[in-house]
């Protein structure tokens, strides 16, 4: 049953409402009547009700001065406001104090009920919950050691816990835990790119929990361990602080006696010092401290104190890689090497996540092969299992290059042949062109091959060693020969018409004597008809 207090200044209907409402039914107990808001307030202050039913217009305290007060004092109380049609700036007032029922007088005892179940009903599943955060906390209290053991992991490894979860998981820590200094200790085993397929799971289990249980049987002799517990492929070790030459000869211990009993090695991060409220970032900080070794060498101690460490990243490493791409599809091998050399050095730079390179490289290694041929391309999508196996930064580098350099020599070959057949083409066409006195590289490149003239003219002068101009002149100079000497009377002029220079024998003259030394009739006279004149 739930208290109720009724209050109302006109005497008949405050017992008319308390005669007629039939408050059992209702779960509720009438356990006091007031007249007026200040004996209501007393009631209140007594009686604590659950339930106040009250009028608003009452002398001395109205019903809504006497709401602010109570709430106050009793803000769980539930209240029932009756009131006029004429006081609804009142009504607003109530529902600032997240005041639900406000009923118009007069009002019967069939809405007073009705308003009454309702909020039994809230009350009742108020209890309910009540009684179940009562008995979860009970749990927890049972629990307490190993909860705050995965409160610590859940800490650690997830962004899920807002502010007030953390405000709540502080309760089950001390004052003083809240304060300690402790510092964090994540360990990983170190697996051989070589080793990689007969490294069953099976063993992989047994190497982690014997990592954890000689790490921190060894650490426990001499401090005191908050959390020990493996996180994916880590070994996670929360301990209280103590100085960092201990720690890493304590773990140096560990690590001989570990590659005693398994011929494996393992690299180990120590964070600085700080509170528990800061374990988040310190786990961060430990697993940039073993992305060092990513850009170094497996196996070893890094405190992340005497690293110059960039702030963590989670955003994907920024770099536009089509300019490499068109050096790939092009076949240029020195513009690929200088781009990827630059590439690898930035990253070895910043220093970024090993999640982040990995993924990102994997990227730009897929990016590089679709510029391959169908057969080399199978080829070296293959090859992207040994990828998801290399354990460094220079495993990923030299991979990268090896089969980057073969896409790159493949192109070279190809684009290096289809050069090789537009030269010939257009060398074909002048051939067979080389009269018209119209005939350009700017009029071939427009009107036959529609290709841009300066790189048209770029591709001829790198495989045929001249520039186009030069070879047109050599061409026609040889025709003219050819002309000169097979027509015994031919002129000066025919010749030049014939060959291309148009109506410009004075022009073809010159150009004559520049290539060969000679002028026509000079050349004609010298090595054309000289012996039969003879």
């Amino acid at each position: 049953m739930y208290s109720v207090l009724l209050v109302d200044d006109e005497i008949n209907i405050l017992e008319g409402i308390a005669a007629l409402v039939d408050w059992n039914r209702c779960g509720t107990e009438l356990v006091g009547k007031a007249s007026n808001g200040i004996e209501a307030l007393e009631q209140i202050t007594e009686k604590n009700p659950d339930v106040v039913i009250t009028d608003i217009k009452m002398p001395g305290l109205n019903g809504i001065e006497l709401l602010k007060r109570a709430h106050s004092m009793f803000p769980s109380i539930k209240w029932i406001i009756l009131s006029g049609h004429d006081e609804f700036d009142y009504a607003q007032t109530a529902m600032e104090y997240e005041v639900k029922h406000y009923l118009l007088k007069p009002s019967n005892e069939s809405k007073i009920e009705d308003a009454l179940t309702q909020i039994v009903d809230r009350l009742d599943k108020e209890k309910e919950d009540e009684a179940f955060i009562g008995k979860m906390k009970e749990k927890l209290n049972e629990m307490l050691p190993k909860a705050k053991m995965q409160v610590l992991k859940e800490f650690l490894t997830t962004n899920t816990l807002g502010t007030q979860e953390l405000d709540y998981y502080k309760h089950l820590f001390e004052p003083k835990e809240l304060t300690k200094l402790l510092k964090l200790v994540v360990l990983t085993v170190d697996k051989s790119i070589h080793d990689h397929n007969s490294y069953v799971q099976s063993e992989e289990f047994e190497h982690f929990y014997a990592l954890k249980e000689m790490a921190t049987s060894e650490i426990e002799k001499t401090q005191s361990v908050w959390l020990s517990t493996t996180v994916g492929e880590k070994v996670v070790i929360l301990i209280e602080s103590c100085s960092d030459d201990q720690l890493i000869s304590i773990l140096e211990d560990v690590g001989h006696h570990f590659t005693h009993f398994y011929q494996l090695t393992f690299t180990s991060a120590v964070t600085r010092k700080s509170t528990l409220m800061e374990l988040r970032q310190l786990y961060r900080e430990a697993l940039q401290g073993l992305a060092e070794r990513f850009y170094l060498e497996e196996g070893g101690i890094i405190s992340t104190g005497f690293i110059d460490r960039q702030p963590f990243r989670i955003d994907e490493l920024q770099f536009n890689h089509e300019e490499l791409l068109v050096f790939i599809r092009s076949g240029n091998k020195v513009e690929t090497n200088h781009y990827l050399n630059h590439y690898f050095s930035y990253i070895t730079e910043k220093k970024y996540d090993v999640g982040i390179v990995k993924a990102h490289s994997l990227e730009l290694y897929m990016s590089i092969i679709r510029q391959a041929s169908n057969e080399l391309m199978d080829e070296l999508f293959a090859a992207v299992a040994q990828f998801q196996r290399l354990q460094t930064f220079r495993q990923i580098e030299e991979f990268m290059m090896q089969n980057t350099s073969k896409v790159v020599s493949e192109n070279y070959k190809s684009t290096k042949k289809q050069i090789s057949t537009t030269i010939q083409r257009l060398c074909d066409y002048v051939e067979s062109s080389y009269w018209d006195s119209e005939l350009s590289l700017l009029q071939l490149s427009t009107d036959v091959f529609y290709m841009n003239a300066d790189y048209l003219g770029k591709l001829f002068k790198k495989e045929m060693g001249e520039k186009f101009s030069h070879y047109l002149m050599k061409l026609r100079i040889k025709k003219a020969i050819e002309q000169m000497c097979e027509i015994e009377n031919s002129k000066v002029a025919e010749v030049a018409e014939l060959v291309g220079f148009g109506n410009n024998p004075r022009y073809f003259s010159q150009v004559f004597k520049k290539q060969t030394g000679y002028t026509p009739k000079e050349y004609k006279e010298t090595y054309c008809f000289s012996a039969s004149e003879k």
